[in-house]
């Protein structure tokens, strides 16, 4: 596919013309590393959405410098980045801005992000699914904190708020857990 040929060099050549650049996605450019997020933390101040689903070579030190430059950012995939860590997400929470994280198979992450996303007043998706390092009571203690959550998901459970289209409710106080039957 054409995505396995995006290298960090063709990330590079197109950043200086696109200091505008808002919406992002990379999504299985298994070939990106480290070096191209750095471009985006050097180039892009005004990034909304990053999705890097796929980029199995992205870590930590790439997403921190992001989350330090691009203080905008309202959604950001990493599902399938196995290799980012607590140190990505923490920094990402710091933002303050973000609405949608998407961590599917981020085995890295652990209890310590989510504690850290709670914090989020914004955040509206949150998608831990196979992220086997978080505990399910990591997920129940830190998941109430989130006054503006509409789904929640873990290997196994989902927080679906009630409302028309899983839009939260007024109280944000009803809530309906479904338990999922993990997957070997």
């Amino acid at each position: 596919p054409f995505a396995d040929r995006v290298k960090d060099h063709d990330v590079s050549r197109i950043l200086p013309r696109s200091q505008t650049l808002r919406f992002v996605s990379l999504k299985n450019c298994s070939s990106i590393t480290n070096n191209a997020i750095l471009s985006f933390a050097s180039s892009c101040s005004v990034l909304v959405t990053l999705n890097l689903e796929g980029c199995r070579h992205v870590m930590d030190d790439g997403l921190v410098a992001l989350a330090s430059t691009c203080r905008k950012l309202k959604v950001v995939s990493l599902r399938k980045c196995r290799l980012v860590g607590d140190r990505a997400v923490i920094a990402l929470a710091n933002i303050g801005t973000l609405e949608e994280l998407d961590l599917m198979c981020c085995k890295l992450v652990t209890d310590l992000s989510v504690a850290t996303l709670s914090r989020c007043q914004s955040m509206r998706i949150l998608n831990l699914w196979s992220c086997t390092n978080v505990s399910d009571l990591g997920l129940l203690v830190c998941v109430p904190a989130f006054s503006n959550l509409r789904v929640a998901a873990s290997r196994r459970w989902a927080k679906v708020f009630v409302g028309t289209s899983f839009q939260p409710s007024r109280s944000n106080s009803f809530a309906v857990f479904f338990f999922i039957t993990p997957i070997p």
